[in-house]
């Protein structure tokens, strides 16, 4: 009896700092912003820098970009965070990769033949 009533303080209290967590996060990121920085949709914010509303839900998935899910569940987005996502984003887009071909695959056998036998472990 005495461990269940332990165990409902310590869930309450869990409970308790969790609010206090979250309302203190809430508190921090309200001083942080300045008040000309609302939070947009992600349609309006794609508008005003030309990117893509894909692009920026991509980054707010993979936390690229900070964001808050809106009453109905669609991402938030204020401007600041936006340039600071773009900011930290490499200067010049990844190089894209080419699909390996036939030739490839075979010159890759050949050149790995090669150092097999310099090994001395030849086929």
């Amino acid at each position: 009896m005495q461990d269940s009533t332990s165990r409902r303080q310590l869930v309450a209290a869990l409970a308790a700092a969790r609010a206090l967590v979250a309302s203190l996060e809430a508190a921090v990121d309200q001083t942080e912003r300045p008040v000309d920085d609302p939070a947009v949709s992600l349609e309006a914010a794609a508008r005003a820098t030309q990117l893509s509303p894909h692009t920026l839900r991509s980054w707010c998935r993979s936390g690229r970009l900070r964001s808050h899910r809106g009453p109905r569940g669609a991402y938030l987005v204020r401007r600041s965070d936006i340039d600071a996502a773009i900011e930290a984003a490499p200067s010049e887009p990844a190089p894209r990769r080419r699909a390996a071909s036939v030739v490839d695959l075979d010159a890759w056998e050949v050149q790995a033949e090669r150092e097999l036998a310099a090994l001395g472990g030849a086929r």
